[in-house]
Order: structure tokens, then sequence, then C-alpha cells
């Protein structure tokens, strides 16, 4: 007798390539197997998902959950779990003076399994209303961070820096310095590296944060609006095709993260990208206390924004399962249906209709289908259910 299974799904699992309709059977936490026809009396309960998706557990690569400590973090188990989210990254929300907290207060509490990426800001995002994290250079820690890095190297896999000016001053003068730093730390720890590029100081181009990253580091907001006042971050040229840094990023294996946010996902600047047959590596909600009630919103209206700019199904649920698990070294663990691997599934309706989207400029997108969560479950166990 399995424990669970999930019934007459259309199963999309990139990991395996497969796609087309199969039942899931689950024991001990574990998938089982995954086969045409398993009779409903093999098990001792049963998700119909008939006419339903049915994808490895989501994986959001850009998050912050820091609840209770900074001013941006969410409780995962609220706002991503239940949306079929059963993996998240915290995204340099901590440094090496408080990441103790997110670990013993939200990593090993969570029913959402949470990695994180730590930030060189002793700090992390802990600052004050007004003040960034790196906007006094003193917050920087580097020896504390590689150090608590190597500590916690199960749960930290990397490092995050941003890069900002007015009126998002994050690291003042010391673009260069900081972008230098955190590379470094990255490589000291064995990790990746994400780069947050948003209104870089004059003195530091895209081409510059282009030219550093490596096979495996992560480029996130990369599809954000152009600033004013900022034409040195924008990945276009003057004639508005894509920057050739880009193109030979992508060939080193560079990854170009989505991270909605509230200031990064533009509409006309991914029907830009789409056009030079440029797509993102994964798509991710950058989601905190003041994008959850819109425009982000969750991860799955996030994957419908880009399945109507004209990615197809496989596709978006290959860049929030398969792809991110990749990044994280996690392939083998998460963001598959492997049988033997922990059984985080997500079971999705199709809706067809009539549907507003609006990106951070809110330029509204009409499309005629989105992704609804209907069944989570997280370690073999039913979460959430619709």
């Amino acid at each position: 007798m399995f424990d669970l299974l999930v019934k007459d799904g259309t199963v999309i699992d990139p990991s395996q390539q497969i796609e087309g309709r199969y039942d899931i059977s689950i024991s001990d936490g574990k998938i089982v197997s995954i086969a045409e026809e398993i009779p409903t009396s093999a098990a001792r309960k049963i998700v119909e998902a008939k006419g339903r998706i049915v994808t490895p557990g989501l994986i959001d690569l850009h998050t912050h959950v820091y609840w209770g400590a900074t001013r941006t973090g969410l409780n995962p188990d609220l706002t991503s779990l239940p949306k079929g989210v059963t993996t998240v990254l915290d995204c340099g929300s901590s440094g090496s003076t408080n990441f103790l907290g997110l670990r013993k207060f939200i990593i090993e509490r969570s029913r959402t399994r949470v990695f994180a990426l730590l930030h060189l800001s002793s700090i992390g995002l802990a600052s004050p209303s007004g003040v960034t994290e790196l906007e006094d250079f003193r917050n920087i820690d580097y020896d504390g961070a590689v150090e608590v890095a190597k500590e916690n190297r199960d749960v930290v896999l990397g490092m995050k820096i941003r890069l900002g000016v007015p009126p998002v001053s994050v690291v003042g003068r010391h673009g260069h310095l900081a972008l230098r730093l955190a590379f470094e730390a990255a490589e000291d720890i064995g990790g990746f590296l994400m780069v947050h590029p948003k209104g870089i100081y004059p003195g530091v181009l895209i081409q510059d944060v282009l030219r550093i990253l490596r096979k495996g580091d992560v480029l996130t907001h990369f599809l954000h609006p152009q600033y004013s006042g900022f034409p040195q971050v924008t990945i276009f040229n003057e004639e508005g095709k894509l920057l050739p840094e880009m193109w030979n990023a992508r060939k080193r294996g560079v990854v170009f993260d989505v991270g909605h946010g509230s200031g990064s996902l533009s509409f006309e600047n991914a029907r830009k990208a789409f056009g030079e047959c440029f797509e993102p590596s994964t798509i991710s909600t950058d989601l905190f206390t003041t994008n959850v009630n819109g425009p982000v919103y969750d991860l799955p209206t996030t994957m419908s924004k880009f399945l109507n700019l004209g990615l197809s199904l496989e596709r978006v649920v290959e860049m929030t399962t398969s792809r991110p698990a990749q990044v994280l070294g996690k392939q083998d663990e998460i963001g598959t249906l492997k049988p033997g691997v922990v059984a985080d599934v997500a079971v999705f309706t199709v809706e067809e209709g009539a549907f507003t989207f609006r990106d951070v400029r809110r330029q509204s997108l009409v499309g005629n289908k989105r992704l609804v969560p209907n069944t989570v479950i997280r370690a073999g166990e039913v979460v959430a259910q619709s």
C-alpha cells in the first residue's frame, strides 16, 4: 500500500523530460514511482488530478523570508508554500551577525524548504527605514561572512550583493569594491554570486558586472525597466539590441533570473529580449512585504505572466523547477519527480478566460490563461488543497 497516489494528472517534469498523463505513488515522504496506471486500491489516500497539471514542487530562486527581523521578510509557509512553492532561496536578508536567527527561527522551523545567500553586510537587510545595508561601508564583514557561510554550507549556497544609488542608495560610491568583495567571498566559500544591478552607480556599468560573473553566477532583475538617469544599467544598446556582453555571459553559463519584485519586470523589455530569442534562465518573484499584494502576488502569477508573454507551459515549469534546482546544485534532490527523492509535488489548474496582469510600471498584459494552485504536497504530506 502506498501512502498517497496522485491520480490521472498531466505530469510535466522537465528533469526527466516527462510530459503526459501519469499517476504518481508516494510512500514514506518520497516518490516511489511514476506510471501510466496505478490502481487506486493500492493507496491509502488519493489526490485526484484529472484535468490538472502536476509538477515538481516549485522553486523560487529569489525571495526574502527573514520574517520579524527585516522590513521585507515574509513567512514562506503563508506566502509561498500554499502556492505550490516548496523551496525558496532567501537572497541576502541576513549577514554574519544575524544569520543564526534566520537559521534557527526560519530555516529550521519552516515547512517550506529554505536555502540562503549571505550578505557582505554584517546586518543583511536588517537596517532601519531610510538606511540601506552598505550605505555605511563599515557594515561590511568579509571575514565574518566567509566564516559563517562555511560553517553553514548545508543551507548557505552563496553570496548576494545589491548595487544601487539614490533613491535606493545601497553602496554609495563603492560599487566596484562591493562587487569585487562579494565575488571573492563567493569564490572563498565555493558558492555562487547573485547580483542585483538596478541603479548602478555611474562608475559601474552593467558590462562590468557581466564580465565578472562566472558559470552558475546569477544576474537577477535583468528585465527591469529603464531607470531615468542610469543608462549604464540597461541590457540594451542605443539601437535597442541586447548588449554583446549579454550573449557572452550566457555562453559562459551565467544565469539570468527574472526577480520580478516591485521594480524589476518590464513587459516591454521582456518582449524585446524574447524578440532576440533571449529567454530567462529562471523565473522568480523577489517576493517581499510591499509586493506580495501586487504587482507580484506569488510565483504562479509570475509564471502566468510569462505564459501570456509567449513562453510555453513546459518552459515556464522548467524555469521554476529543474533549472533553479541546478543553480542551487540540488538537482538530484529537488525540482524533480524522480523515484527516491523527497515527494514535493504541486497540482495546478490552468484556467482559461480573460485575465489582466501588470508589470512594475503598471503596464497591462491581457492574457487568456493563468496557473492556479490546487494541491500542494510537501515531503509526502498534503499541506494545501483547494
